[in-house]
């Protein structure tokens, strides 16, 4: 007896590509035209439509874009795709920005790098400024508070002090700010505060802005970065006359708990790395990246209490040195490394 068994064969279906060719304009040029401009888009979403309006997966692919009846493609065109521009994006840890005026730069006050903020007309967004905060507003906000930041401890003191350095080159009479935010169980307390930078520094100036908490209450901080203001100018183009407009700024802590913010990340870009991260026992400090010998490497609790330290002048140093944290209590605790080129960071999770 031969037993027979229904076996189910899979159709693979390919997608062919589909051939678009619109030979005619509706409705009729009216005028010989000297630009063209082409468009697609995915989902109709796009036109505004709300979220209703498209589905999520949507592919549209395109290849072989070319006009007929014309003795020459568009200048530019390249509607084949074949022609690429290689470009580099850089992320800040910690930070939201606005890319592409945001970037970090080499001409730093100390360590590797610093952030630089420029006024720019781009491709995508047209005129706008350049932007830099550790905090973040949610999509379709109407009138919503900023969200995101890091922990904030108020100082027993209740003052404290922000500190940073920066280089300001304004166009016109351009004005750069940098604007603290202070939060409590999500909203924003009257004592934050910053400062507005208009006056042309060709070098680093070291500048302070001072905060008194007296009787309020904070668990959170945001800082914002702006490299131009509008200056009371309303038109659609109101950045347009600051466009060149260069800030760059480095070296941003607080007086009181310089380990609690991640703001030290603008000198650490390109810096320390460390693992595990979180950790149970030892990590390690990978200082691959850094320039400069390693003179010291210290341990910080969330008070800025040092915990530990090991110095490293007059011997070599290892590309990764290791730190025990076995002994310490579960919790956040930072990492600084001094080298000859700066000071880098890097907070680390204790379980």
């Amino acid at each position: 007896m031969v037993l027979k068994r229904n076996i189910k064969i899979p159709l693979l279906l390919q997608r062919v590509p589909t051939l678009f060719s619109k030979k005619t304009f509706i409705p009729a040029l009216s005028a010989a035209p000297d630009t063209v401009l082409f468009a697609a888009i995915s989902s109709i979403a796009a036109l505004g439509n709300g979220p209703s309006g498209g589905h999520v997966g949507s592919i549209l692919t395109i290849d072989s874009v070319a006009f007929t009846g014309v003795s020459s493609q568009p200048a530019n065109l390249n509607g084949d795709f074949e022609n690429w521009n290689t470009d580099t994006v850089y992320s800040l840890n910690g930070w939201y920005i606005s890319y592409p005026n945001v970037t970090r730069t080499r001409d730093a006050d100390s360590g590797a790098y610093a952030l630089e903020l420029t006024t720019a007309n781009t491709t995508q967004n047209g005129v706008q400024q350049g932007q830099a905060s550790t905090g973040y507003y949610p999509s379709h906000c109407n009138s919503c508070s900023e969200k995101g930041g890091h922990a904030y401890v108020i100082p027993a003191s209740k003052k404290d002090t922000l500190r940073f350095s920066y280089k300001y080159a304004p166009v016109a009479h351009d004005t750069a700010n940098i604007y603290v935010d202070f939060i409590h169980n999500g909203q924003s307390v009257s004592v934050g505060g910053g400062i507005n930078l208009w006056k042309t520094n060709a070098s680093y100036k070291d500048t302070a802005i001072a905060f008194d908490f007296g009787s309020q209450s904070v668990d959170t901080v945001i800082i914002n970065i702006s490299s131009s203001s509008h200056n009371n100018d309303t038109t659609g183009s109101q950045y347009a006359s600051y466009v060149g407009s260069v800030l760059k700024v480095d070296n941003i802590t607080f007086t009181s708990q310089k380990a609690s913010l991640g703001i030290d990340n603008i000198t650490a870009t390109q810096g320390i790395k460390v693992y595990p991260n979180p950790a149970n026992n030892q990590v390690s400090v990978d200082l691959t990246n850094v320039f400069g010998s390693l003179q010291k490497l210290a341990l910080y609790d969330m008070s800025g209490r040092m915990i530990s330290s090991q110095s490293y002048s007059g011997r070599l140093r290892n590309a990764v040195e290791t730190i025990d944290i076995g002994n310490l209590s579960s919790g956040i605790y930072l990492i600084e490394a001094t080298t000859g080129s700066g000071k880098f960071y890097q907070k680390i999770v204790k379980e």
